[in-house]
């Protein structure tokens, strides 16, 4: 409990503060608690914190300059100063000598009754330091206004630093003051007192810049006291500039007041510029000497101080200078997941670059190119080449490039920060590297003219180098040219040199191949692109899988995300219908969970389309195509053209419009390149089949001869249905090869034209064991689309077999009507078939088209949110649609519902033979 004295009239900055009383001498000032400035904002977390200082015997708080030390500590003061007893004493410059620190204290005291000895000189004897601390310890026990279980607070706001001497005879007083004293230290700097052994023994509080920094919530209030209503955005953005740093904070105010480009101004806030560069130079950079301010001069081109890097940019002497500046509290931050490492505050770091190149121009790419060499001996080549750019030496940069066998990621779709740092590479920069750089970037952009004539640039310049060409360079060669042969549509080319690439790659070292997955990603992915282009697709699956053995690791999604893409699409071609939904589902996980893989995959797309055409979802199967189309890739892929070519045909194929499915065939087959027979075949059978659904029995005939590849139980097939529709009758050929074809599609319409050739002959026994055959084949996978397409003897057939239908009840009831329009039949006669419907089987109501889309979807195991994502609509408005389903299908649950639209064929039926799920999920 505190006693009152007359002291407390005299001495008003002891127990009183107000800023209106006038101070009788000026000296006095040092001893008075600074008044409150205007606009103060109340920080409660860090006066609890100085608060939790009160039973221990030291207190620190230690920043730099402009963090509102002052400010803080003042405001705690004035709380405490009503139940503690507290000196406060701002030490000067003047006070660094021994002498008049101890006479300032001793002045600082005398209100609270505390007389205390005459200090000891500077050259005093350090044996007689112990006896001094003993007199003021028993003078703080004499105090006039102290009790004994009543500790004395005092403040030392210190100015200037304080001398080792001083520190020392306060390490002594506290140590044998037996709690008396409680002392708070004010500093821009680490004061020199043994801070290791307080923290050890549980007795000290700090407080340093970082717990200073004002919160979002304190910034706001900070800027409303100034008059500021700033959006979040734009406080966020200040905020992070100055890193809550008080001083920074009040510029920024100052900077925005009465503007109206209030953001702008927050987003090109800097610190090399204006107020804050006079504030900082004259308080920190200026205050420095010379040796850590050349220190902080030439490690501003860093922008993560690390041990190693700094002592190559900055000399074997680095390490020392920065343990002084993080003592010494100079704007630098630890990082707080890699102890020892510092980052600049990101005004300060503005304001040193800016001064490096005004001081120190010359030495500038000198320093660039020492970090460069440093960050790519220590596998960090983004930020090499970043520091290769900045030093105008952009012919190390893609030397580091190629060396470091990155130019894969030069051609991965989409790009990277590597992509966006090469992307300013000047046109006369000499060197093979410099050439294989701009090869690959130009291929990235799908420029294959200039990739061409960058490539021979390279082959040119590496056989005059010689030493290159079995190296990493001639892996870039190579790597580039057959993604430029993929390009091009040279099918044999792009082998080739993905052969070549992979033998290569096998003389590299294991551990650098290992750092770029992505470069046998691309070799694999592209050599899957060719063998697709030619036709061999087991071998692309084998390709492909690689591709994505290979990028299933953190960062590269957006390969894992083409290559699984790559294989549902492969999947959906060979009929495994179920195996491409999965891979597909993989994609769309992939492009929920990685928002950096920002291209599309229009290859997943794509397979969706074209399994939702088997599976006769017509609407589902318009969609994706549609969403597959908007890809940039499709224009420059000729096998997705193909089979955006074949979908959209297919589509238009079911609701009538066969004649113009005719023309997007015969558009698809002009813009393919000659080389490419497998592709052409494919359009070249589509349009067979076309035809001879439109009784164009001659061109036909016709057309099949264009094929290029007879051999192919596929070409057969057409083959032979164009033979019998020319001869107008369908005889069972002799040999059917499409019987033992690997394709499912294949053998499934080979089947069922062996039924229509048994029914043109009157063989109905042989028919139905051959429409049998078909049906069991595309049971597993519910491929509808071929019955939906059979000729009208097979479907009348197909409606005759009640045995059948029952067994495979998942083709549905519409199936089994004429729902597609048959131009005109083998004999001329024209089929007006009526719009597709659903099946027989009533339901309580009809399903609107939304409410279908959102049935699809349950039965795909998306949620209420994911729905509400994917149809651009309310969660609320899908909610209603799920309401409506239940009761429209009389159903109680979701998957009630799912199984009953399955039963009526609303949806596909893929409840019998589930296949086991590769991504985990259970099914529904």
């Amino acid at each position: 409990m505190k006693r009152e004295t007359g002291l407390d009239r005299d001495f008003s900055v002891v127990h009183r503060d107000d800023p209106e009383v006038p101070l009788p001498d000026p000296v006095v000032e040092k001893f008075r608690i600074p008044p409150q400035r205007e606009g103060y904002v109340d920080r409660p977390r860090l006066v609890r914190h100085l608060a939790g200082g009160a039973d221990t015997r030291l207190t620190l708080v230690s920043a730099a300059a402009g963090t509102g030390k002052t400010t803080l500590v003042s405001a705690w003061a004035r709380n405490i100063r009503a139940q503690r007893h507290l000196a406060w004493v701002s030490i000067e410059v003047a006070d660094e000598s021994r002498t008049r620190f101890w006479s300032s204290l001793a002045r600082g005291l005398s209100p609270l009754g505390v007389v205390l000895p005459m200090p000891p000189t500077e050259t005093g004897a350090k044996e007689a330091d112990g006896d001094y601390a003993d007199e003021v310890v028993s003078a703080l026990q004499g105090g006039a206004v102290l009790e004994p279980a009543d500790p004395l607070f005092v403040v030392l706001d210190c100015q200037a630093d304080l001398s080792a001497v001083v520190a020392h005879d306060l390490d002594t007083v506290l140590r044998r003051s037996d709690g008396l004293l409680r002392l708070v230290v004010v500093s821009r700097v680490d004061p020199p007192l043994p801070l290791h052994r307080y923290r050890l023994a549980g007795s000290l509080v700090e407080i340093r810049m970082a717990d200073l920094a004002f919160t979002l919530d304190e910034s706001r209030e900070l800027t409303t006291h100034a008059g500021l209503e700033l959006p979040d955005a734009t406080l966020r953005s200040i905020v992070s500039r100055t890193q809550g740093w008080a001083a920074g904070l009040r510029f920024a105010e100052v900077s925005m007041t009465n503007r109206d480009d209030q953001e702008c101004v927050a987003l090109g806030f800097r610190g090399d510029t204006g107020n804050v560069a006079d504030y900082l130079m004259a308080e920190v950079l200026d205050a420095q000497p010379e040796a850590q301010r050349q220190f902080l001069l030439q490690t501003s081109i860093i922008d993560v101080l690390r041990p190693g890097l700094i002592e190559a940019v900055a000399g074997p002497q680095a390490h020392s200078a920065l343990g002084l500046l993080a003592r010494g509290n100079a704007y630098l931050g630890e990082l707080s997941d890699c102890p020892g490492w510092y980052r600049y505050q990101p005004l300060f770091h503005d304001l040193l670059r800016a001064r490096l190149d005004i001081e120190l121009p010359a030495r500038v790419p000198e320093l660039h190119r020492a970090a460069a060499a440093w960050m790519f001996e220590h596998q960090r080549l983004d930020i090499a080449v970043r520091h290769c750019s900045a030093a105008g030496d952009w012919e190390r940069a893609a030397r580091y490039v190629i060396h470091d066998l990155a130019i894969g990621r030069l051609l991965i779709p989409g790009g990277d920060a590597l992509t966006v740092a090469l992307a300013r590479l000047p046109d006369d920069t000499e060197g093979s590297s410099a050439s294989l750089v701009r090869a690959a970037l130009a291929m990235a952009a799908f420029d294959a003219d200039a990739c061409e004539e960058h490539l021979l640039r390279a082959e040119g310049q590496l056989e005059r180098e010689r030493a290159g060409r079995l190296g990493a360079a001639e892996l870039a060669l190579q790597t580039v040219r057959l993604t430029h042969a993929a390009a091009v549509s040279d099918v044999d080319g792009g082998l080739g040199a993905a052969v070549a690439a992979e033998r290569l790659v096998g003389r590299m070292p294991t551990e650098r191949v290992e750092q770029h997955p992505e470069l046998v990603v691309l070799i694999q992915a592209s050599k899957g692109s060719a063998w697709l282009m030619k036709g061999d697709l087991e071998a692309a699956v084998d390709a492909f899988s690689a591709s994505a053995s290979a990028a299933d690791q953190p960062g590269s999604e957006q390969s894992l995300m083409q290559c699984l893409g790559s294989l549902a699409l492969l999947a959906a071609i060979r009929g495994r219908l179920r195996e491409a939904i999965d891979l597909a589902a993989r994609v769309a996980v992939l492009r929920q969970q990685a928002p950096s893989a920002s291209v599309g995959c229009p290859s997943a797309d794509f397979a969706l389309a074209w399994v939702n055409t088997e599976l006769y979802d017509l609407r589902a199967a318009r969609r994706h195509l549609l969403r597959a189309a908007e890809s940039a890739a499709v224009a420059h892929d000729p096998t997705l053209r193909v089979v955006s070519a074949l979908v959209d045909a297919r589509l238009r194929r079911a609701h009538g419009d066969v004649y113009g499915a005719l023309t997007r065939i015969a558009l698809a087959r002009s813009g393919i390149p000659g080389p490419l027979l497998w592709l052409r075949d494919v359009l070249c059978i589509e349009e067979v089949e076309l035809k001879v659904a439109t009784g164009q029995r001659a061109l036909a005939a016709q057309t099949v001869q264009g094929l290029s590849l007879q051999q192919s139980p596929e070409s057969a097939l057409s083959m032979a249905r164009a033979k019998s529709a020319a001869a107008d009758t369908f005889e069972a050929p002799a040999t059917t090869p499409w019987r033992d074809a690997a394709s499912l599609p294949t053998r499934i319409s080979g089947w069922l034209f062996e039924a229509t050739c048994q029914l043109d002959e009157g063989k109905e026994l042989r028919a139905v064991q051959a429409l049998e055959r078909s049906l069991r084949l595309a049971a597993p996978e519910r491929m509808r689309r071929p019955f939906r397409e059979a000729s009208p003897q097979v479907r009348e057939l197909l409606r005759g077999a009640r045995q059948l239908t029952a067994e495979h009840s998942w083709l549905g009831a519409a199936t089994l009507d004429d729902a597609i329009p048959h131009p005109q039949s083998r004999h001329g006669a024209r089929h007006d078939d009526g719009p597709d419907r659903a099946a027989p089987r009533p339901i309580l109501e009809t399903l609107t088209e939304k409410e279908r889309e959102v049935l699809g979807n349950l039965a795909e195991l998306l949620t209420t949110d994911e729905i509400a994502g994917a149809m651009f609509v309310s969660v609320n408005t899908v909610r209603t649609h799920v309401r409506n389903i239940l009761r429209k299908l009389d159903a109680s649950r979701r998957n009630e519902a799912v199984r009953r639209a399955r039963k009526l064929g609303i949806i596909p039926d893929w409840t019998t033979a589930e296949p086991e799920r590769t991504d985990g999920a259970q099914p529904a």
